[in-house]
């Protein structure tokens, strides 16, 4: 929006506003009478014009009290355009980024059905047919049959998922012995900030059954907030975590948030974490992450409202006479009560299983599978193994056959097999026909006697079937 139109809009309100406000119906004329005089003003500009109060002469209130107004109509005319520009353009970053992953997507099809393409043509034998996928999507996998969080849909691959039991929790010994801990106040008009009677920063990450109590007082109630700084290690060396639980009392209405540093300087928001969270009491919290290297932690506490109000005595002393004088005050107390905060490096499992829903190509019809072969995209990491397996079924869904171990083409390992043959082995029985029976040719002196018709027409080569006489 223009700044002039703006402008206009903000005029406009503020007479409405003004015009309901004595109680008036809204009329237009009325509208364009209260904002007349300024309209010739309205040039894209600042309406404020400069008050100047000469030497000796009595002050005009009442051009300092237009001047302060018109400051305000300014600075709230921008501070809108501002945030109409900022949600502008938030709006077109989310489009952008919509665009983004929906062309990654197309993409990515593209590249499995020219791969698909491709591998059509470099294994074509008889008749050949081809299925591309990707996991960019979950709708050729079976759901039920598959470990949950196997697939990574956001970088399009499967995984193994992470398993707690095979978490490791970071030591924080380090801190154990701590009696106070780096922690900062943000709040204004604070008489006190200490640790709570008997207790110690340390008792924090300890597995001791005791918490660790932060105190704040103050003279009025504002809010305040305490940002706590955590050295992971006692060498100030990295480490990669992926996980924080957190564990508080009296924290209903609390706000916490977590950062991360390497430098203990400039610290930001750890991945895929939320900016900030509202606990309610006695809540216990995790923060979890992809791998992440950190040296040092910043939790951030904030209230807005105080736990405890107290009374305090304030001694004030008359420089005149020379007396103190005792006047009574009211302190507000915030109290910041932690059970626990563990940090963890996540394990993960030592297997997953994918399983995909029956594939077949568009164009098979009814023809039966011969040979199988399969080339992928993958990615083998260090003491990781991908073994693929494959099975034929019916049209229902149902195996009509064992799953049978398969290696990519595209692979080096040339132990297992590369290409599966599936052959038919459903029992086709032969009855010998009944009546006379002609002999269909003579071979040696040997008559041979048809036995079976057929009219199937094979798809790869064909056999009549023949008997001689007298043959067992």
């Amino acid at each position: 929006m223009s700044i002039v139109k703006k402008q206009l809009e903000k005029l406009i309100e503020e007479a409405s506003i003004n015009s309901l406000k004595s109680g008036k119906v809204l009329d237009l004329s009325v509208i364009i009478r209260l904002i007349k005089d300024k309209l010739s003003k309205l040039s894209g500009g600042p309406t404020l014009e400069i008050y100047r109060q000469n030497k000796r002469s009595k002050l005009n209130l009442e051009a300092l009290n237009e001047m302060f107004k018109n400051t305000e109509f300014d600075l709230n005319v921008c501070y809108e355009l501002l945030q109409e520009d900022f949600a502008d353009l938030l709006n077109k970053f989310n489009s952008v980024d919509i665009s983004y992953k929906s062309q990654r997507a197309n993409l990515r099809l593209i590249e499995a059905i020219t791969d698909s393409l491709l591998f059509s043509v470099n294994n074509a034998d008889d008749n050949f047919y081809s299925i591309g996928d990707s996991y960019d999507s979950l709708s050729k996998i079976d759901l039920i049959k598959t470990d949950k969080n196997s697939i990574d849909l956001t970088e399009g691959c499967a995984i193994i998922p992470y398993s707690l039991p095979s978490a490791t929790r970071l030591d924080m010994s380090h801190l154990y012995s701590l009696n106070d801990g780096t922690v900062e106040v943000a709040a204004n008009n604070i008489i006190s900030s200490k640790n709570g009677s008997g207790s110690k920063f340390g008792y924090a990450f300890s597995d001791a059954n005791v918490s660790w109590r932060y105190e704040v007082t103050k003279s009025s109630d504002d809010g305040v907030a305490i940002i706590i700084k955590i050295p992971l290690m006692k060498e100030s060396q990295s480490v990669i975590i992926s996980r924080i639980e957190f564990s508080s009392y009296l924290s209903n209405g609390m706000t916490a948030e977590i950062r991360s540093s390497i430098d203990n300087v400039n610290y930001t928001r750890l991945p895929t974490t939320s900016p900030k969270l509202v606990l309610s009491n006695t809540e216990k919290i995790s923060w979890d992450f992809p791998d992440t290297t950190v040296k040092y932690l910043s939790l951030i506490l904030s209230k807005s409202k105080a736990d405890i109000k107290t009374a305090g005595n304030t001694i004030v002393t008359n420089p005149i006479l020379n007396n103190p004088a005792v006047s009574t005050t009211e302190n507000w107390v915030y109290a910041f009560v932690i059970n626990y905060i563990s940090i963890y490096k996540l394990g993960r499992s030592q297997d997953a299983i994918i399983y995909s829903k029956p594939l077949k190509p568009t164009d098979i019809e009814d023809s039966p599978v011969r040979m199988v072969s399969l080339e992928v995209n993958e990615e083998i990491l260090p003491d990781t193994n991908i073994q693929y397996d494959i099975a034929l079924s019916d049209s229902t869904g149902n195996l009509i056959s064992d799953y049978i171990q398969i290696n990519p083409i595209n692979r080096l390992d040339s132990i297992t097999p590369k290409a599966i043959t599936f052959s038919n082995t459903t029992p086709n029985n032969i009855y010998l026909k009944t009546g006379d029976l002609t002999a269909a040719f003579n071979y040696k002196g040997i008559d041979f006697y048809n036995l079976l018709d057929t009219d199937e027409d094979y798809i790869y080569s064909s056999v009549k079937i023949d008997r001689g006489a007298g043959l067992i």
